[in-house]
């Protein structure tokens, strides 16, 4: 009687773990996935190896596992992908991930080395009976994953002013995490992934007479999902053209009145100008930053016709930035005041 009774006890048991173990699910696991994109997965299998029970029921509390693993392929090399995991039952607790080495807290977050990943799962805090004959752990286990949404891209070059046909300018970004910096040109939320130079360069053109500012992007991506761009506003200011000044002729101490003009608009133009004074002109003299007419008193103590050439740089200045022109002169020429000869006083006949 005593080993039919031990034969029971030990048949009702084994009975308890074969109805614990078809408690466990075999759940699809689901893919959730970025706009205009697709991958595949396979699924998490039972994790029976690290749930079953113990030969007689008593609480656990230390993690068994790790659990049964299941591939997942269908991944794309070197896109980020985030895993994370659910279980079922009713006691609660913190259920990891198993990577293969070690266990990782979900979500879980891997850039893919291959195009398949092989992973588990493993609940890691106390497992507890309600009863000597009922079991409260884990009763199915899901991973879902997506592909990850990368971080913000940050620390763009600073917007910029820069003259027509000045040096190149370097731009550059920092990629946000868990993907890879594309540039989009002016692209405002682009999705191209032809071009991962980091720096660019961009050569200051502006062909009109006003100032032209244009944006710059950059964007993470990582397989189809985008992070927040970033962007560079380069401003780049027109060559001031200068207007033909006249060559004006003036009397001996007097001053002309050249006046200077450009075609660029929106900013502020002014002019400097270098002085030649050709013998016996004299009086002109090198100004900055003027606004004109030329207006300098000029002179000429000889008996000759004399000239001031005025070389003229036109400047335009816009955003504290100052661009030049080609140059273009004025010359002044300088007569002399006549100079009586004393005439004779003579004497005649009637």
């Amino acid at each position: 009687m005593k080993t039919i009774s031990i034969l029971y006890t030990i048949l009702n048991r084994f009975i308890l773990v074969l109805i614990c173990l078809m408690l466990i699910s075999f759940n699809q696991n689901s893919f959730a996935q970025c706009p205009g994109t697709s991958a595949t997965g396979g699924n998490l299998g039972s994790e029976g190896a690290n749930l079953a029970l113990s030969p007689t029921c008593s609480n656990q509390t230390t993690p068994i596992g790790p659990g049964a693993t299941r591939t997942y392929t269908g991944l794309t090399v070197g896109v980020w992908y985030t895993f994370s995991i659910t279980a079922g039952g009713t006691n609660g607790g913190t259920t990891k991930i198993w990577n293969g080495s070690a266990l990782v807290a979900s979500p879980y977050t891997v850039q893919a080395s291959a195009t398949s990943i092989t992973l588990g799962s493993e609940r890691t805090t106390a497992k507890t009976c309600v009863s000597p004959t009922t079991w409260t752990g884990v009763t199915s286990a899901t991973l879902t994953y997506t592909i990850t949404t990368p971080g913000a891209v940050s620390a763009p070059t600073a917007a910029s002013t820069n003259c027509n046909g000045g040096s190149n300018i370097s731009l550059t970004a920092t990629a946000g995490a868990n993907g890879t910096l594309y540039w989009q040109n002016t692209t405002s939320a682009g999705t191209s992934t032809a071009n991962t130079t980091n720096p660019q360069s961009i050569t200051p053109t502006n062909a009109g007479t006003a100032p032209v500012t244009t944006t710059y992007y950059w964007r993470t991506g990582n397989g189809g999902c985008w992070g927040t761009e970033a962007s560079t506003a380069v401003t780049v200011n027109p060559t001031p053209a200068l207007t033909t000044p006249s060559n004006p002729t003036i009397c001996q101490n007097t001053a002309p009145s050249v006046t200077l003009a450009s075609n660029t608009t929106g900013g502020t133009n002014t002019f400097d100008w270098t002085v030649v004074n050709n013998s016996p002109a004299a009086g002109g003299s090198d100004q900055t930053a003027q606004s004109g007419p030329i207006a300098q008193t000029l002179t000429n103590s000889g008996t000759t016709i004399g000239t001031t050439v005025y070389t003229i740089t036109p400047k335009y200045t816009y955003n504290s930035v100052t661009c030049s022109g080609s140059t273009g002169t004025s010359t002044v020429t300088v007569n002399p005041t006549p100079a009586l000869t004393t005439p004779s006083n003579p004497t005649i006949c009637q």
